[in-house]
């Protein structure tokens, strides 16, 4: 299941030169790229997908934090918090927010 739910989310994030789509589910997270990709394919209004960076680690964070709430007001609980994503790489919790909340 986990192979197809990677396969999925590759091809959602795909189509943004400056986003590397996911590639696992450990750092194709960390910086909040994708998380906010993944957003934008069902939220384009609420993500700002173009002006996107993840330079630093403040940036990092404020990608982060802008998905988790994007997902949080569509009913998706983060698990994690910005900077524990950003850091940690926890595959489990970041397999879990997809397992729990995408149906195939």
């Amino acid at each position: 299941m986990g192979d197809h739910i990677l396969k999925w989310a590759n091809r959602v994030c795909r189509g943004h030169d400056h986003i590397r789509p996911p590639e696992d589910f450990e750092e194709s997270w960390a910086d909040g790229a994708n998380f906010c990709a993944l957003y934008y394919a069902y939220f384009p209004d609420k993500i700002p997908i173009k002006t996107l960076t993840a330079n630093t680690d403040e940036e990092k964070i404020k990608n982060l934090t802008l998905a988790f709430e994007v997902g949080k007001d569509a009913g998706v609980d983060p698990l994690l918090d910005p900077e524990d994503t950003m850091k940690v790489f926890e595959k489990k919790s970041i397999f879990s927010i997809f397992q729990r909340h995408i149906r195939f």
